[in-house]
């Protein structure tokens, strides 16, 4: 019996390895399946990456021209507005020019209407004995202040009129009645 059981254990031994095997081999089987598969996606990959390397080679290739491009657009411009810089200094000296002469007489009229200004402006203090003046000319501050101090007291002139005129009329409603 022990012989039968040698013999039964070793053929039980047997199957098992052989069934282990045959477990082996489907799992060697969908391990290279797998293995297959993912070397298919990586080269699918791979040559997704070496399209899209090559397309930026491409895209590389036109950025590079288009940059000479325009370099020598921007040195054809770059001529053109110094050309035109030229004009433009030489158009401005002649304004410039122009414009000294034409200040010189804008000074001249501005100097010519202070000094208006400050005459008037002492003939009235004087004629009207509205107080001390400073030497003359007159600073735009201080031609204000004479200028507020002179319609201050025109102010005062009006009111005073407008008195003298109500007082006038109520003499001669009073005078009329008698």
């Amino acid at each position: 019996m022990n012989m039968w059981l040698n013999i039964f254990g070793t053929c039980f031994n047997h199957v098992s390895l052989c069934s282990f095997y045959l477990d082996t081999d489907e799992e060697l089987k969908e391990w290279q399946t797998k293995f297959e598969e993912r070397i298919a996606l990586l080269l699918s990959k791979i040559s997704k990456l070496e399209r899209e390397m090559n397309d930026e080679e491409t895209k590389s290739s036109s950025f590079s021209q288009t940059i000479n491009e325009s370099m020598r657009e921007i040195g054809k411009l770059q001529a053109e507005a110094d050309v035109m810089c030229c004009f433009y200094v030489l158009y401005l000296y002649i304004t410039l020019l122009y414009t000294i002469n034409t200040d010189i007489n804008i000074f001249q009229a501005h100097m010519s209407l202070r000094h208006e200004r400050d005459s008037t402006i002492q003939r009235i203090f004087t004629t009207h004995n509205l107080g001390f003046l400073p030497d003359t000319p007159f600073s735009e501050e201080v031609a204000a202040n004479l200028t507020n101090r002179i319609k201050t007291r025109l102010l005062d002139l009006e009111k005073d009129l407008e008195d003298k005129k109500v007082c006038l009329v109520l003499n001669i409603n009073f005078l009329y009645f008698l």
